[in-house]
């Protein structure tokens, strides 16, 4: 849905047309900040309720798990926090805001996600052992 909101809001003039599309993209970027700080929310509650079911043996490799997924969740917040600026907060066309330069785009969106695929690269979160 929202790319084909996307899609069709490049190739219409109509206001009503647009203003859908918009609406589409808007809820789509707050979703996505939503999903994208959730998997703190699920580290917090485990910590609040860590007493029930507790396994004593994988404690320490669980914290560091714990400390990368709430690393990376924070960074891809960030991205998401970022993209859904640009789409809020739309700049005119002749005067460009400093996040639609492409500086903006590189430090934000590329570099955060090659940062948390390298992160899950290198500890290799799914069955790594120490």
């Amino acid at each position: 849905m929202v790319i084909s909101a996307t899609a069709d809001s490049f190739f219409t003039n109509e206001e009503r047309n647009l203003r859908t599309a918009r609406d589409v993209v808007l809820f789509a970027v707050v979703f996505f900040a939503v999903m994208a700080i959730l998997p703190v929310g699920g580290v917090v509650l485990a910590w609040v309720f860590r007493d029930v079911g507790r396994v004593l043996e994988d404690e320490p490799r669980f914290a560091v798990r714990k400390w990368v997924l709430i690393g990376t969740s924070v960074l891809v917040t960030t991205e998401v926090g970022f993209r859904a600026g640009q789409v809020f907060e739309a700049s005119p066309a002749g005067r460009p805001g400093w996040f639609d330069e492409r500086a903006a785009y590189y430090c934000f969106v590329f570099a955060i996600e090659v940062t948390v695929v390298y992160v899950y690269v290198i500890l290799r979160l799914s069955g790594w052992e120490y």
